[in-house]
């Protein structure tokens, strides 16, 4: 726990933040009814798409990342994935990436997850999230393409296979939790213990300006219950690699506090989204965070600092400080729990007793 707490040592000495959210592309090969960048998704042209000189040349800019979060679209179908991990990891020391998919293009995931880990530092952890919305058709539905979860269910088997040969790789299970599946949630959550069962199990709420409003329709009572039926049993959270132990501790409590601010409405802390987390976009727009359409600058014009420090940008800054918003998104949420020395004692005891 000590090793683990030494992440933090150097959060407030930083120049860049510490988080960064990178969505390498917009192109996806499915249609999730709860997707919040459904817009870039239907819009994608790729010829948008940062290069890879560009990617190098604002990544060197950066001082180190502790978290790096890559997003599309479906991030495996940018060809170059693994050179632009492979920089960024060995320029930015990078401690973990997290890489969410949907899990469809099986031959091409396995073999590029691979060729990551090759090329990432052998320090940088790297957690495939394979995204989960229901059992069967109920996922199809959601994912609005035929087969799509026999295909996430084949790559999962298979990644696992690479699992088992590289101690820096985790295996997760997300489910998103929406109007279209909340009624199925505690069934696909002992679908994927049982069957997914070497892996952890993250519950998230569908978040954002959805392009259908109704996918949001889900009570504080509803989400509450799910959160506790997938808590009931801890075995379900696999403790066998770096920090893993560490992040459950966290995810939890940053989903106690997504059923607190869907409640009140109001953020449980201040929020650290710009100082020590920012959003870029696969064009490379910078933003504060997901929520906030409050575009910061472009990273092919300005660093990184330059744009952070522009007067106007330190209204938003401000603005976020004074809790003007409010969010349930779980990466900002733990990303405010880390960098707040005020939740320590509260991740220590429930580290303890978790």
């Amino acid at each position: 726990m000590i090793k683990e707490f030494k992440l933090i040592k150097n959060i407030f000495a930083r120049k860049t933040p510490r988080y960064v959210v990178f969505f390498v592309t917009s192109k996806c090969n499915v249609r999730c009814k709860m997707c919040f960048n459904w817009k870039n998704v239907i819009n994608a042209n790729e010829s948008e798409n940062l290069t890879i000189n560009e990617i190098k040349k604002i990544y060197s800019e950066f001082s180190d990342i502790q978290q790096l979060t890559i997003s599309g679209g479906e991030p495996f179908l940018r060809s170059d994935l693994p050179k632009i991990l492979e920089f960024i990891s060995h320029n930015n020391d990078v401690q973990s990436i997290s890489l969410p998919t949907n899990g469809t293009l099986t031959n091409l995931i396995v073999s590029k997850t691979e060729d990551i880990l090759k090329k990432i530092k052998k320090e940088t952890h790297l957690r495939i999230g394979l995204s989960v919305l229901g059992i069967n058709e109920i996922h199809d539905k959601v994912v609005m393409t035929k087969g799509a979860f026999n295909k996430l269910k084949n790559t999962y088997y298979k990644l696992i296979e690479l699992e088992s040969k590289f101690n820096n790789l985790n295996i997760d299970i997300n489910i998103c939790c929406s109007y279209y599946n909340k009624k199925y949630m505690k069934e696909t959550i002992d679908y994927c213990r049982e069957i997914f069962n070497k892996s952890s199990i993250t519950i998230t709420l569908a978040r954002g300006n959805l392009q259908e409003k109704i996918a949001k329709e889900i009570s504080p009572e509803e989400y509450e219950e799910i959160i506790n039926y997938l808590y009931k049993n801890k075995n379900n959270k696999k403790m066998n690699k770096p920090f893993s132990k560490t992040l459950a501790v966290i995810e939890k409590i940053s989903n106690e506090q997504v059923i607190n601010i869907m409640k009140t409405n109001k953020m449980p802390s201040r929020c650290y989204c710009y100082s020590n987390m920012i959003v870029i976009q696969n064009n490379g727009d910078v933003f504060p965070c997901e929520y906030l359409d409050n575009k910061l600058g472009n990273l092919k014009n300005n660093s990184v600092s330059e744009i952070l420090n522009l007067k106007e940008n330190k209204k938003i800054e401000k603005s976020i400080i004074d809790k003007k918003c409010c969010c349930t998104w779980e990466c900002a949420l733990m990303n405010n729990i880390v960098s707040n020395p005020k939740k320590y004692f509260n991740v220590l005891k429930e580290y303890i007793t978790y």
